[in-house]
């Protein structure tokens, strides 16, 4: 047993393993600071704490991308303009779960087991999705 730990723990293996618990708690503790604010806060603190973690990993890129997202943000973000945006996305999403309950009956009366299978789980996704938009829009209100 003690050798088969041994092949495993190579220093490698434990650099690897060092480097995702870093970059999972990073990102964690950034996410976490972003969690009591809401609305346009809310958006530049994440693009703030993406940036901060993409300049740790010298990821220039990444970094110059989320740079003018958060200036675009800072310059263009309103509560309201996110409001009408969460609202024309739940429309879309209770408009694609009308078709899809339009196809579902379809599969019902076909008889076709797959296409039932498939459009319940699209709903069900669907609702899911407008579940979550309603929530981050009563956070905005």
């Amino acid at each position: 047993m003690s050798n088969i730990s041994n092949k495993f723990l190579t220093v490698p293996t434990m650099t690897l393993v060092g480097v995702l618990f870093f970059a999972w708690s990073t990102s964690a503790i950034a996410s976490s600071s972003c969690t009591k604010l809401k609305g346009c806060e809310k958006k530049v603190c994440e693009i703030e704490n993406q940036r901060i973690i993409a300049n740790k990993h010298d990821n220039k890129p990444k970094v110059t991308r989320l740079t003018n997202a958060l200036e675009k943000v800072k310059e263009q973000c309103t509560n309201d303009g996110l409001k009408a945006e969460l609202i024309e996305d739940i429309a879309e999403a209770k408009t694609a779960v009308t078709e899809y309950e339009a196809d579902l009956n379809k599969a019902v009366k076909q008889k076709d087991s797959d296409k039932i299978f498939k459009y319940k789980a699209k709903i069900k996704d669907k609702k899911r999705k407008i579940k979550q938009l309603q929530k981050k829009l009563s956070v905005l209100d």
